[in-house]
């Protein structure tokens, strides 16, 4: 791993768990990002867990790294593609941006590539957020705090939702 981006990984961590630890048994809503983002906020949900905090991961049913564990848990909801669709447009992003030497065109390639591929994440945040059963269920849990990626604001578009966003914001 990368010493760089281990550093800033690791004093997250810290300070998450040394902030979240003095509060036991809060409920979290967990809104990853499938993928590497994932792996690295994996480990910070099971250690929540492991302190005491019951976490509750959004899992799209096409995810390509995202499973269940034994020390959170896990709501899966349906998205409006495929994971094959979702696969090809993974793929495509990989072979146009490391298959040969880049050129200055390319630029236009990968922009598209990258459009392309947020799509699929926005129609699946819409796809959630417009599943009023699952909505209803999760927001009667009762959940005091979110854990998102930043990548996305699916996450924070939930937490504003269900009113866990600090108004002064």
């Amino acid at each position: 791993m990368d010493r760089g981006l281990w550093v800033p990984a690791a004093g997250l961590l810290t300070l998450l768990c040394c902030t979240l630890g003095l509060v036991q048994g809060e409920k979290v809503l967990v809104m990853p990002v499938d993928g590497s983002h994932w792996l690295s906020m994996k480990l910070l949900v099971k250690e929540l867990s492991r302190r005491g905090h019951e976490m509750v991961v959004l899992v799209p049913e096409t995810s390509l790294v995202i499973q269940g564990s034994d020390t959170f848990r896990t709501e899966v909801f349906q998205v409006p593609h495929k994971k094959v669709e979702l696969l090809a447009v993974i793929d495509r992003l990989k072979d146009d941006g490391f298959s040969r030497r880049p050129q200055l065109t390319d630029i236009f390639t990968s922009v598209k590539q990258m459009v392309n591929a947020t799509y699929i994440q926005v129609k699946a945040c819409e796809s959630l957020l417009y599943n009023q059963p699952l909505m209803e269920r999760l927001r009667g849990e009762g959940f005091q705090l979110m854990l998102t990626d930043p990548f996305l604001p699916c996450g924070s578009i939930l937490a504003k939702t269900f009113s866990m966003l600090n108004k002064h914001m």
